[in-house]
Parts: structure tokens; sequence; C-alpha cells
């Protein structure tokens, strides 16, 4: 935009939120970013880092829906600020009996941020020397051309595919899936653009279709919240997913999200659960990182009749790290000893519970041994025989780990 002003020009898409960072010279390894996640404009701007996962700024389009007095209707225009506080104004003598208008009209209002999907909104980074500052606003329609917002892919994670995503099909506005169950049950969740701070699930555990989704949102929101298929080993689903903004009688915008399923063939009598029950188990990793909302799988190989699990995992900016197991992609199955364990190696009883019963504060937590861990790379390493877990250790590395493993960290 000339001399140290630079800008950017954002649609805002169908969640009615976006966060993003800077980069400086298009570079990953020299981030702009605030101090927490989904900051507001204004705030102290901090880097460039390398690390730093999760700090975001925030465009928040979603406004506040309240009754507002019909005699206060004309000072009511969505996105508008000035006139929003004097609607906000109204409201409050309403309820301080100070306007006698009987007749209240439910409306949506906010910051001067408050949009709908389609609408943009203008980002600036100013530098001024050392001090610097991201704002941005958003930018009136100069006309009535329909909105044109940026649409998603939608992909489910469930326990029969270890919770890894798996792309939805679009036909005729709805996303389908077709999943085959290696085991009885069949938990799922959906995420938009493959992306684990865009969940979409229940507010509950084995949720049936007619619970209606939530978010999307951040998976640490949904630890534990499911639908389940609630299926036999061998059973093959269609899985349908909408989303659409609902317009109630109220006048209340909903951004409505429903899955249906049903099952398309049946398991054979040739008995598909028996070979499952032949096969070892397997163990994955739940964190803190994630608030225990995604389920990472972990690099494994057999030494002298034991399974080796390996990850590597970088510190936050807490200073530590905290993690339970899972096993066999079963929520039912958290493994996790019977008190915290901060040092690597150190004997404890080893137990098994629900994800939705199971106490987070019993974990194996990394980096407390250190007066400030943040930024440091963990190498986890989980001993199992058979179902058995033997002893958990971890390291800290002192060199790059390897360029094909996965780093663990804040979404």
């Amino acid at each position: 935009e000339g001399g140290d002003n630079f800008g950017y020009t954002m649609t805002l898409g169908e969640n009615r939120w976006e966060e993003f960072q800077i980069y400086l010279d298009g570079d990953d390894r020299r981030r702009l970013h605030p101090e927490k996640p989904r900051a507001s404009k204004g705030v102290p701007v901090h880097g460039p880092d390398a690390k730093a996962r999760g700090l975001n700024w925030r465009i928040e389009g979603r406004g506040q829906w309240l009754d507002v007095p019909t005699d206060a209707l004309a000072g009511v225009s969505l996105g508008n600020a000035e006139k929003t506080q004097k609607a906000i104004q109204a409201i409050s003598s309403s309820f301080n009996g100070e306007t006698q208008s009987a007749d209240l009209k439910l409306m949506e209002f906010g910051s001067g941020d408050v949009g709908m999907p389609g609408d943009k909104y203008r980002i600036r980074l100013r530098i001024a020397g050392r001090y610097r500052t991201v704002l941005w606003e958003k930018l009136q329609v100069e006309d009535d051309t329909p909105l044109e917002a940026p649409e998603g892919d939608y992909f489910v994670v469930g326990s029969w595919n270890n919770w890894m995503a798996d792309q939805m099909s679009l036909r005729n506005e709805t996303w389908s899936i077709e999943v085959e169950l290696p085991c009885q049950g069949g938990e799922f969740q959906i995420l938009r653009n493959e992306d684990w701070t865009q969940m979409i699930a229940p507010k509950g555990r084995l949720a049936p279709a007619r619970e209606v989704g939530q978010g999307p949102d951040h998976c640490s929101q949904f630890r534990g919240c499911s639908w389940s298929l609630n299926g036999q080993p061998g059973d093959v689903f269609r899985i349908t997913f909408t989303r659409a903004m609902i317009k109630q009688p109220n006048g209340k915008l909903e951004d409505e999200k429903r899955v249906s399923w049903e099952k398309v063939r049946e398991a054979s009598k040739s008995g598909a659960g028996a070979e499952l029950a032949l096969k070892s188990s397997v163990f994955a990793v739940i964190g803190s990182w994630s608030g225990f909302g995604k389920v990472h799988r972990m690099n494994s190989k057999s030494v002298d009749g034991e399974t080796v699990y390996t990850f590597f995992v970088e510190v936050g900016r807490e200073g530590y790290e905290s993690f339970q197991l899972v096993q066999n992609a079963d929520l039912s199955r958290i493994i996790h000893p019977d008190r915290p364990v901060t040092i690597p190696g150190s004997a404890s009883r080893v137990l098994v519970s629900s994800i939705d019963q199971v106490r987070q504060d019993l974990v194996w937590a990394l980096g407390i041994e250190k007066a400030n861990s943040t930024g440091d790379v963990y190498k986890v390493e989980v001993v199992v025989r058979g179902d058995v877990v033997m002893s958990v250790s971890w390291t800290v590395l002192e060199d790059a780990p390897p360029k094909d493993r996965e780093i663990f960290g804040s979404l």
C-alpha cells in the first residue's frame, strides 16, 4: 500500500470467522503472530518466529443475537459499530423501564466485524520502526451483486480408519462417503478442509443422527464427542452430511449442520470380526498440544517380541506437554497412568478408562524437569508387549529430528 504499510483483502467463508498469521517474504520460518490464539486486531505483534503454532489473529464475523425493541430497529445496522452501540443503549433502557415498547424483534449485532459469508475485509500491517500493528476493517458492498463465499471440503475421521481423514464426495449439495466397519461400533466426527481446528461434532459421545453438529471449532472443544453408527464388523454404511444457513421463524440465522446414515450392506457370516481379533493391538496417542482432541498415529517397530512406538512433540508456550494413549482407535480404551508421571521411565500402574470418564491429570508429562522447555522437541518411546504397556520414556533432542517424521504440536 506504499511505504511500510501492507494490505490484503480477505473474503469471509462459510464459518463466518477466519484466522491468519503473516509470513515475511513468504517464509513460514518468519511468522508474525499475536501472543495468544484467536487474537483481535490491535494487539502487540510478535516475531518473526519459526515456532508460532496456533498463535493466530481471528476475524470474528458472528454477532450476538438479542431481542431489540422495535422502536430501536432504525438504530440497528449489521456490522456498523456506531449504530450497534445505540442499539445496545436502547436495549439497556428497555431493561431499566425507560421505554414503553412492548414489541421485541430478534436481531444479530456486535462489533464492526460482524458479517456474512462473502463479505470482504481489508487486513493491514503497519510498521513504524520497531513498532508493528495489525488492523482490519470490513469493506462496504458497492452494489447488489450476490456475494460469493469460499466453500470448504469435508472429511470424516472415525474409529474404523484410526481417526485419519477420508474425504467425502459432493453431489446435489450433499456430502457423502461409504465406510466399512472392521469392528463393532463406528464413532466419527467431521473436519472442514482436513483441519482439526475446524471440527464438527455433536455435544456428547455416541450420539444418534438426530443430534445436530456443533462448530466448526478447535478439536479440543469436542474431546470425546462423536456420532455412532452402532454397527457390526463388516457392515457398510453410507454417511451423508449437509450444511446450510437456515432462517428460523423468529428471524435468527442458524448455521445448520446435519448428518445421517444408512446401512448399505450387512456383515457376511464368514466372521470379519474373528479375523480382526487375531491381529495385535495398535496404539495411538492424544495430548495436551491438541487439547486431547486429535488422535495421532505413532511409528512402530518390533524388537525382541515387543513393539516400540515412537513420536516427536514440540513443547508449546506452557512449557510442558502431557499425553495419554489410545488402544485400537477405541475412545473407550484410553491408556493412562494411575498418577501424573513426570519422570521418564518412571514406574506406575497403567489403567484403562473411557475418554468421557478419564481424568486429564492422569497423564505422562514431559518438559517439567526443565525450567523452560518451550520450543524443545522431545522423542517419546512407548514399549508394548502384547496388549500391555511396559514402559514410557522420553528424551529431549539435541539435533534435528528425522525429516520424514512428523513433529506433533499446537494446531
